[in-house]
């Protein structure tokens, strides 16, 4: 990803790590091809499926079932509210 500049990834840009480079990953091919994937990919990509569902419902599917294990990991500490 990086070699071809879609994306600025720390496993092949080393330590230090750059300070605040992560919003300059917004406007790159893999992050923007990703986002569009996420959000648009009913209307844009309709026919890209993993397993047979569309892209857009599998990776939302997946992004909430990781979120509802932080919340369920995270719930019982005190500083959490909810």
């Amino acid at each position: 990803l990086e070699a071809t500049g879609a994306a600025v990834v720390h496993q092949t840009h080393g330590d230090p790590f750059t300070h605040m480079l992560w919003p300059t990953n917004y406007t790159k091919l893999a992050c923007a091809t990703m986002f569009m994937l996420f959000y648009g990919g009913k209307e844009l990509a309709a026919r890209t499926c993993v397993k047979g569902e569309n892209i857009q419902e599998y990776l939302q599917r997946h992004y909430l079932a990781m979120m509802q294990r932080v919340v369920r990991r995270l719930s019982d500490l005190p500083h959490v509210i909810g």
